[in-house]
């Protein structure tokens, strides 16, 4: 026989019910006979045929090839409701058995998982050792906050380790979420935190005083290739809003003509999206940019519209 431990999945007035699995991951029938408390038995009655049963059991169980259905049916033999209630060899084997489980496949685990872990960690049958022997599992990284509970103070600070948490910190491509900061406050401590925020709040101010230094030495670049030649420079959307002509950035948007104004050589161009295809991108600085012969206003060089009420469109 084997242990496990799951919740009532359902439960019948006429006294049988399934309980779920960790172990095996297999449901086992149940009969409330084979409950000895008797509070449990009258909470399970009055919990038959309703839907959600939160109640979690201990059991043994053994299983039997069914040859009409072709296949292995679980039979739950003895039921507890608390671990101490079990067979302490019969306890110590499960918790070897599912530590080995999680060092090997580590599955996805829900909350009666937990519950169970719990249990075994707080009646002494998970060892220091063994919750060493878990901190790089997927299970366990993918679960911090269910993790905490079980670790010392060495182990705290391996975890966090394992977690990458101080990297993330100074990771400026990523946020950081408020889990993220309250398992660095878990692991690490209080005064941790505030250095860790102290530090990232000095990586993240050089690190938008670069990008701003790279903006515009990449904008210094697109000036000075379009003076030489202003072929193509309605793609540029960056160089919308600056003038050419003396690299000025102080420059006035005039909203209903789509013209722009610099406001310190006075130099003035027309910029603005096709207002017949949307697609189309129209800067008078361009020499690519096509004119109408009727009304001698710039045409879009994918639709070739021109004015609104220019009788050529």
């Amino acid at each position: 026989m084997s242990l496990d431990f799951g919740r009532v999945l359902c439960f019948k007035e006429k006294g049988f019910g399934f309980l779920s699995g960790q172990f095996k991951q297999q449901e086992a029938f149940f009969h409330i006979t084979k409950i000895k408390d008797t509070k449990t038995r009258l909470k399970l009655k009055e919990m038959a045929d309703s839907i959600g049963h939160e109640l979690q059991f201990w059991y043994e169980f053994e299983e039997a090839f069914d040859p009409v259905k072709r296949k292995t049916k679980s039979t739950a033999t003895t039921v507890w409701l608390e671990l101490n209630e079990v067979p302490a060899e019969t306890a110590r084997r499960f918790a070897e058995r599912i530590v080995e489980e999680i060092r090997i496949s580590s599955p996805y685990r829900d909350y009666v998982f937990w519950a169970g872990i719990n249990q075994l960690f707080h009646e002494g049958y998970l060892s220091e050792l063994q919750i060493d022997s878990l901190m790089n599992t997927r299970l366990f990284i993918k679960s911090p906050d269910r993790v905490i509970g079980f670790l010392n103070d060495r182990q705290k600070l391996e975890f966090a380790e394992a977690l990458r948490l101080e990297e993330g910190w100074k990771n400026t491509d990523e946020t950081v979420s408020q889990q993220m900061e309250t398992l660095t406050w878990l692991l690490l401590g209080e005064s941790k935190l505030k250095e860790l925020k102290l530090q990232r709040e000095q990586l993240v101010a050089k690190a938008n005083a670069q990008r701003i230094a790279d903006r515009e030495r990449q904008l210094e670049q697109l000036i000075t290739k379009f003076r030489v030649d202003a072929t193509g420079i309605r793609l540029v959307s960056q160089l919308r809003g600056v003038c050419i002509d003396c690299r000025s950035r102080n420059v006035q948007s005039k909203s209903s003509s789509s013209m722009q104004q610099c406001l310190d050589c006075k130099h003035e161009w027309y910029v603005n999206h096709c207002w017949n295809c949307q697609n189309g991108r129209i800067d008078s600085r361009d020499p690519q940019t096509p004119h109408c012969l009727t009304c001698g206003w710039h045409r879009c060089n994918k639709c070739a519209a021109c004015k609104p009420n220019c009788g050529t469109n």
